[in-house]
C-alpha cells in the first residue's frame, strides 16, 4: 500500500505564519542547514508544529532551536490524504527516520 502526499511544502520556518500551516494530517521534517533535525507525524499539522515552534516537547530539538534560532531552519510538510490511518503515518515517519537520519529522533519500536 503506497501513500502519496496530497501536497508537499518546503520553506523557511522564519517566514511561516500560523494560518499557512495546514490543519490536515501528515508528516513534517525540520532541517537546519544541511542536516535533518527532526521528523514527525501528526493528525493536525498546525497544532503539532505550533507546539514545536513554541517550545518543543523534544528537549534536544527545543535546545537546538533555543541555541540556534530559526533563521537557518527549513520545514518540509507532507500533507497526507484524509483516509491515511495513524498506523500508516507512523510507518511513513519511521521510514523517513531510517532514511534521513535526523539528529533528534528516536526510532519507535
Amino acid at each position: 500500500h503506497v501513500v502519496r502526499p496530497d501536497g508537499v511544502h518546503l520553506g523557511p520556518v522564519s517566514e511561516l505564519t500560523q494560518t499557512e500551516l495546514p490543519t490536515s494530517q501528515g508528516l513534517y521534517i525540520f532541517y537546519g542547514g544541511n542536516e535533518t533535525l527532526y521528523v514527525g507525524e501528526a493528525g493536525n499539522l498546525r497544532l503539532r508544529l505550533e507546539k514545536h515552534l513554541d517550545h518543543s516537547d523534544n528537549k534536544e530539538l527545543a535546545r537546538w532551536f533555543w541555541e540556534n534560532g530559526f533563521s537557518d531552519v527549513n520545514l518540509e510538510i507532507q500533507v497526507l490524504p484524509e483516509n491515511t490511518t495513524k498506523k500508516i503515518r507512523r510507518a511513513l515517519e519511521s521510514e523517513l527516520i531510517v532514511s534521513r537520519h535526523p539528529l533528534f529522533n528516536v526510532l519507535r519500536p
